[in-house]
């Protein structure tokens, strides 16, 4: 709110988006692709890892996109509680076996699980991280 409101005549995707929306496309994608195929190399479930690291990367890049805080600011409770249902229920997806069967996944091992939200930290963490560096992909310092 303390930025003046764009032009009119400013594409939607105008002031850097369709840029921020391409590196974080390319970040999820190169996050999900590796696991795969690491996954898959290393004879795991990879199909399961993929769609684990899938839903979880999206829920982190949904943190890590929100609108910086400010002090004493409350924030927005609903946004985490919606990821941490989401999260939850993405994980009884592979671990509640009639969401298994519904879903066709396979169940996951705890250190499978482990690197599944290891690996989709990455490109949230990194979406964070680039808006305290001032990366080009983002535009916007946290206030």
């Amino acid at each position: 709110m303390d930025r003046p409101p764009r032009s009119p005549q400013e594409s939607v995707l105008g002031g850097g988006l369709v840029r921020a929306v391409l590196t974080t496309g390319a970040l999820i994608t190169a996050v999900v692709l590796g696991t795969g195929l690491v996954a898959y190399h290393a004879g795991r479930p990879w199909q399961s890892m993929v769609f684990m690291v899938l839903g979880l990367a999206q829920l982190g890049v949904a943190l890590a996109v929100r609108a910086p805080r400010r002090r004493g600011d409350g924030g927005n409770w609903g946004l985490g509680a919606a990821v941490a249902l989401s999260a939850a229920l993405q994980v009884a997806g592979v671990l509640f076996a009639p969401l298994r069967t519904l879903l066709g996944t396979e169940p996951l091992s705890t250190v499978e699980l482990l690197a599944c939200a290891a690996a989709a930290v990455l490109p949230g963490f990194t979406l964070y991280a680039g808006r305290w560096l001032r990366l080009p992909f983002s535009d916007k310092a946290p206030a």
